[in-house]
């Protein structure tokens, strides 16, 4: 894009989030400041303007953090408290939620109900809400019962049957490797679900959906010598004089 294009909308977007920052929160002074880096270097491009507008947003944040306070920000780290769940607590707790699909088993106890249906089946209570389960399918099961897990179940097999026969019709072309690179992210976030409930993270499921799009898509290219690449050609009509 143009440079002072680009210089505007950052200045814009630096200025909104000065606000933000300025209604005290201290950890979105942290944010602040990685973002105005990012902005300077991203600027660098942009030549002198783009030097001149990175180097006050940078100056802005630096202001920001200085009104609120150094202190205030060091003291939101230093009362940071994990919220890590101990090993045992999960396995209490996969065993629970197995207690409410035993319960449930055909509808499940209703999608998004996990937190309120809980409390009753917990045998290791810490005085921690739990609003989700440390296991994807689990959370499923208990939430959907067994028509839940079949409709999970078909998805999951539509996806990695097209995904193998994307690779198989593409071969080894560049959508293949797309098809692949989606696949194997796939599987990564599936595994992961295992142990943590990774696609009750918005941005944890919108990457599951993207990368289940790569593996399933079908990118068909061609080289620059075929057929498919060359443009088409015009027919002309030929006049005899008379």
């Amino acid at each position: 894009g143009h440079p002072s294009g680009s210089a505007d909308a950052v200045a814009r977007l630096e200025v909104s989030n000065l606000e933000i920052v300025l209604d005290g929160s201290g950890a979105d002074v942290v944010s602040e400041v990685s973002f105005a880096i990012r902005s300077g270097h991203v600027l660098v491009a942009g030549g002198s303007l783009g030097l001149l507008v990175g180097g006050v947003l940078i100056l802005c944040a630096i202001l920001a953090v200085s009104w609120i306070g150094v202190q205030e920000v060091l003291q939101r780290f230093s009362n940071y408290q994990s919220l890590d769940v101990t090993m045992g607590k999960r396995a209490s707790m996969r065993h629970d939620t197995g207690r409410i699909f035993l319960d449930h088993p055909v509808l499940g106890s209703g999608l998004g109900t996990l937190q309120m249906v809980f409390p009753p089946y917990e045998s290791a209570y810490d005085a921690r809400i739990v609003n989700h389960t440390h296991n994807d399918y689990l959370e499923a099961m208990a939430e959907t019962g067994l028509a839940g897990g079949i409709c999970c179940l078909w998805f999951l097999a539509v996806l990695f049957i097209e995904s193998v026969k994307g690779l198989k019709e593409l071969g080894g072309s560049f959508g293949a490797a797309l098809n692949l690179s989606g696949l194997v992210g796939c599987c990564g976030l599936l595994v992961h679900s295992l142990v943590d409930f990774n696609l009750h993270i918005p941005a944890n499921a919108l990457l599951f959906f993207v990368s289940a799009h790569l593996a399933t898509a079908r990118l068909q290219t061609s080289t620059p010598g075929s057929p498919e690449s060359a443009p088409p050609r015009r027919r002309t009509r030929k006049v005899e004089a008379s």
